[in-house]
């Protein structure tokens, strides 16, 4: 199926990752009304609902923002190109990734006490759910830095 016209340019890289950026943000943005409740504040005060949302809000949509900053300077920056694939590659790997480390956190784990030398038995599937999602960010962070390897090797100028 054929991208309508003008559309291939909002697929591009740099605006997935902005988009992302709005979509991490404002995910965290709702487990903050959560928590602006103080009753609910003070029963999940040091779950990993506290830990998610944290994640999301301080660290998580700031590396989106910095990533689709990134792939949009990059270019004008440097005169080179990177590949369009292994960028959107970065980005589903991330994205897949985050939430699937921590949207466990915020709906599972919810119940389950951070600091414990030893989780509890039923939180064992999350838990590995929240690791597979950690190590997909990895990768798609060895894809990131792969494609600027071969963007600085390639040398090839970029299409505008």
């Amino acid at each position: 199926m054929a991208v309508p016209r003008g559309l291939e340019r909002w697929l591009r890289t740099p605006t997935l990752w902005a988009i992302g950026a709005i979509f991490v943000l404002c995910f965290g943005v709702l487990g903050g009304f959560v928590l602006a409740n103080a009753g609910a504040d003070r029963v999940l005060h040091d779950t990993y609902y506290v830990v998610a949302h944290s994640h999301y809000i301080l660290s998580l949509a700031a590396v989106f923002g910095f990533f689709a900053v990134w792939y949009y300077g990059f270019p004008r920056i440097t005169g080179y190109a990177y590949s369009e694939l292994l960028g959107q590659i970065h980005f589903w790997l991330w994205f897949i990734g985050v939430n699937a480390m921590l949207i466990p956190q915020v709906i599972v784990l919810t119940s389950m006490a951070r600091r414990l030398a030893d989780d509890p038995d039923a939180f064992r599937v999350w838990n590995l759910v929240s690791s597979i999602g950690a190590y997909a960010c990895a990768a798609g962070t060895l894809v990131f830095l792969a494609n600027m390897v071969l963007a600085c090797v390639r040398r090839r100028q970029p299409s505008n």
